[in-house]
């Protein structure tokens, strides 16, 4: 960051001014001090800049401004606003489009499109929180916030002049006492080490959690949900032993939207007799609830208008649009004498009274559409997520249409992508410019943006894949993309489907996910639209290839390789990738003059099922896990001068495929 200087704008005694000075220098003025510090760190710095009001001032504008002209950068980084935004590489052919003003006033709250100008034309991007910059040897120079707290931070760039802005989002904030703006890391090099640095610096308020996976009534049902419905599925999932976590119950349990605590009559027994037969089932109950919404049919609405946001013109607030919800909803203010109570009231009876053990908390972002006079928007929100941390303890909290900032070290698990589909694309709100509209091809990219976040600032909830037929378009390549995607990108994997009406096929995949297994991604590669993620589980080398384009992709690679569900693949042998089609293949070691394990069917991840694998010689001792599908069968390579192999205990003659390949195969009836 070198010629970086600070430029700022507050207001005191009625008087507006400005000034700027070099990033490392102190700055003193009548009105207030800033004093910057730079810390090193093993890969990066962190700086630091600390404002001391003399009085009460104004607060207009904070940035940082420098140029890279020097610079070689070929792609950023750019993190949307909130969940459901679209946040991928972009390069300096590409451009974050406009809303179209017709669809404005219904899609506008949803994103920054108010709250941020969009600049015309290609290369010119924003970032919130933080973003990467990569050049042709993929080394990175990473911007990353450490706090949102005193405000959001956004971080504009434009490839054609080389500029770079990094500023906080004020709205004229009143300003009393000493508080530090910026908390920036920034670092230049390996990108793993730099956000492993990078995230380790943010403060992390949750011991981590577990990956885990789960059901949930939305994708299927939405809000014509039932409690028969509910006892059904649960039944289902019961008898057919999926080893599931989470049986969540999602909108459509509630008499309004905003009328948390009113059950309507689709669900006679009530939602503590639900939870209790859930956790009878094995699984842990979780509720979806929106905290921050209501619409005009609700209660809250009727009886509390002094609990809702207004706008300027001092009309309620609007927060989106949703037909499944009679149209227009509106925000809630959380500062709202009373409202505070109100919500306690709410937790307390989802989680003490009911007895529900996870909440998904959607639609957040609606809390802190409006900044206040004395506090920002990324403020408020980071207020509301400490306060509702504190409501809910050591219960799961999954954040869903939240602003990702301040759910870093707050939240479990948060949503990292838009809704999915059980269609590919969406034209029309591809055509509009929606940056969150609900679709598979859109949620995935930003799946795919976002897997930097997993495990270091909450655990990636990349949504629910769909596999059944019933009202899906979505093609067998396309659902196994979305299948392995979200199980190897994700630690919350969910499924909404009735698996009484899966074909087999259906469900030997659903069986393959188990046991869930922590995926180690160790690079993520693009080119037109074609991604190679190389990954390990337990030591061994997996590579995914994904299609994500429209054109079919040929490759080729130096070493034998095993693919799962189709088997083994000689060194040379070209592969053909498809239109929206994945392949994962298992790197196995080379078989010289001890038995190998070459790979599986049965998982998603091939020959990851097998917990333990020891060879030496003609004997072989095994394991697998104990979700294993009963599905399996484990491949184990030969050397040449070897006929038979001892596998725990029994003799197995060893067979020759067609390209060469000494193995034994054994399903896991032959190994218990």
């Amino acid at each position: 960051m070198q010629d970086a200087k600070i430029f700022l704008t507050w207001t005191s005694d009625g008087i507006t001014k400005h000034d700027e000075f070099p990033l490392t220098e102190n700055f003193t003025h009548g009105d207030l001090s800033l004093t910057p510090s730079m810390k090193k760190l093993e890969h990066g710095q962190l700086f630091t800049l600390e404002l001391n009001p003399k009085s009460s001032i104004i607060l207009n504008d904070l940035s940082i401004r420098f140029s890279h002209q020097d610079a070689n950068y070929e792609k950023m980084m750019v993190n949307g606003y909130q969940s459901w935004t679209q946040s991928r590489e972009m390069g300096r052919d590409d451009q974050i489009p406009s809303l179209r003003w017709f669809v404005h006033r219904f899609l506008a709250p949803y994103g920054d499109y108010a709250h941020y100008k969009t600049p015309h034309g290609k290369g010119h991007f924003h970032s919130w929180t933080y973003s990467h910059f990569r050049s042709p040897d993929s080394s990175i120079l990473l911007l990353g916030s450490i706090d949102e707290t005193f405000a959001y931070t956004i971080i504009d760039f434009d490839f054609t002049t080389y500029k770079m802005m990094v500023k906080k989002e004020l709205h004229d904030l009143n300003i009393q006492d000493i508080c530090t703006p910026f908390q920036l890391y920034i670092g230049k090099g390996e990108e793993i080490k730099l956000w492993e640095e990078y995230t380790s610096s943010i403060p992390v308020y949750r011991k981590p959690v577990e990956k885990c996976s789960g059901w949930t009534s939305w994708y299927n049902y939405y809000t014509g949900v039932t409690e028969d419905i509910l006892l059904e599925n649960l039944q289902i999932l019961t008898e057919q032993r999926i080893p599931l976590d989470v049986f969540q119950i999602d909108d459509g349990f509630q008499r309004a939207l905003g009328d948390w605590l009113e059950v309507n009559d689709k669900f006679p027994s009530g939602m503590n007799n639900i939870a209790n037969k859930i956790k009878t089932a094995g699984f842990k109950p979780g509720l979806w609830l929106a905290p921050f919404i209501c619409d005009k049919e609700s209660l809250i609405y009727q009886q509390h208008p002094d609990w809702l946001l207004k706008d300027k013109k001092g009309k309620p607030l609007r927060a989106g649009w949703n037909p499944l919800w009679n149209g227009w909803f509106y925000a809630l203010d959380f500062y709202a004498p009373g409202f505070q109570e109100y919500l306690r009231e709410v937790f307390d009876t989802v989680l003490n009274v009911w007895g529900y053990e996870m909440v998904k908390l959607d639609f957040l972002y609606a809390v802190a559409l409006l900044p206040r006079k004395d506090k920002s928007r990324g403020q408020i929100m980071n207020e509301v997520l400490s306060f509702i941390r504190e409501l809910v303890g050591d219960r799961w909290i999954l954040g869903c249409g939240v602003p990702l900032g301040p759910a870093f070290g707050q939240l479990d698990y948060c949503r990292i992508g838009s809704d999915v589909a059980p269609f590919w694309e969406d034209n029309k709100l591809t055509f509009v410019n929606y940056r969150e509209r609900v679709s598979t091809l859109n949620s995935l990219m930003s799946s795919i943006g976002r897997w930097y976040l997993n495990r270091r600032v909450f655990l990636n909830d990349p949504d629910v894949f769909i596999l059944r037929d019933k009202e899906n378009k979505l093609s067998n390549d396309e659902r196994y993309t979305l299948f392995i995607l979200n199980n190897l990108l994700g630690d919350l994997i969910f499924f909404s489907d009735h698996i009484g009406e899966y074909n087999a096929e259906q469900l030997k995949w659903l069986r393959s996910m188990y046991p869930l297994l922590l995926p180690v991604i160790r690079n993520i590669e693009e080119t037109n639209q074609v991604y190679h993620i190389t990954f390990s589980i337990n030591d061994r080398e997996y590579h995914l290839y994904t299609n994500l384009g429209n054109q079919n992709y040929s490759f080729s690679l130096n070493r034998p390789v095993f693919i799962n569900e189709e088997g083994y693949v000689s060194a040379g042998e070209e592969l053909i990738l498809k239109e929206h089609q994945s392949i994962c293949l298992y790197f196995f070691t080379e078989i010289e003059t001890k038995p190998v394990l070459v790979g599986s069917l049965g998982h998603i991840f091939p020959g990851s099922q097998v917990k333990t694998f020891e060879g030496n010689g003609e004997v072989v001792k095994i394991s697998l896990h104990e979700d294993s599908s009963p599905e399996t069968i484990i491949y184990i390579g030969s050397p040449l001068r070897i006929t038979n192999l001892k596998i725990n205990g029994k003799y197995y003659s060893v067979k020759l495929n067609n390209q060469g390949l000494r193995y034994v195969s054994l399903s896991k009836k032959d190994l218990e």
